[in-house]
């Protein structure tokens, strides 16, 4: 799955206020083809300098939403929406990982071209506890569209150490967990094979 230009929604154009101006109710209705905003299904509103996320808390509703290419400094104002599978904040101003704990049913999650630059504004104990995450980008496949953070070393073998389950990081595919698991159990019968031995 490429992580460039994911929107399913309708596009921009002609729709909503001008850039710069924050999401409104109406916009929203707008936007989506909606007259209510429990009916939200998929709202995408890319390119517009958003400021900030806000005015969502009755998309209880929404599975997706991309508000990339924007100038959203910040991941706030999702705490209801609890049945949200996929965010696409890519190209934003973002710095930090956080308010995200809400977010059970969030699948996959895309944040390249932000402006994380560290492990810690990550936020990789946030990460785990979003139980169906299989999908981060935090670049693209090709490196493109990078964070900061991305050049750090080990930075992938702390990502992968730290969230076991993910299918995909960077656009590309990962092992599953059952082969680990599988492994693992494998390691654990030899330790108690060798530890069996040792007491006989």
């Amino acid at each position: 799955m490429s992580g460039v230009n994911l929107s399913r929604g309708s596009s921009n154009k002609g729709i909503g206020a001008g850039t710069g101006v924050p999401l409104t109710p109406t916009i929203i209705k707008a936007q989506s083809g909606q007259f209510d905003l429990e009916a939200v299904n998929v709202l995408s509103y890319t390119g517009r300098d958003l400021p900030l996320i806000s005015n969502l808390e009755e998309c209880v509703n929404t599975v997706e939403i991309n508000f990339s290419d924007n100038k959203i400094p910040r991941i706030e104002g999702l705490t209801t929406l609890g049945k949200l599978r996929r965010l696409v904040l890519t190209n934003n101003q973002i710095e930090q990982v956080e308010s995200l704990e809400q977010l059970e049913s969030l699948e996959h999650l895309l944040l390249q071209g932000n402006k994380i630059s560290t492990l810690a504004e990550l936020n990789l104990p946030l990460l785990q506890m979003l139980p169906k995450l299989v999908s981060l980008y935090l670049r693209n496949v090709d490196g493109s569209q990078s964070n900061p953070v991305c050049k750090l070393a080990g930075y992938r073998t702390t990502i992968l150490a730290s969230l076991p389950n993910l299918r995909n990081l960077d656009g590309e595919r990962l092992r599953s967990t059952a082969s680990n698991h599988f492994q693992t159990a494998a390691q654990r019968v030899i330790a108690m094979g060798g530890a069996d031995a040792t007491a006989g």
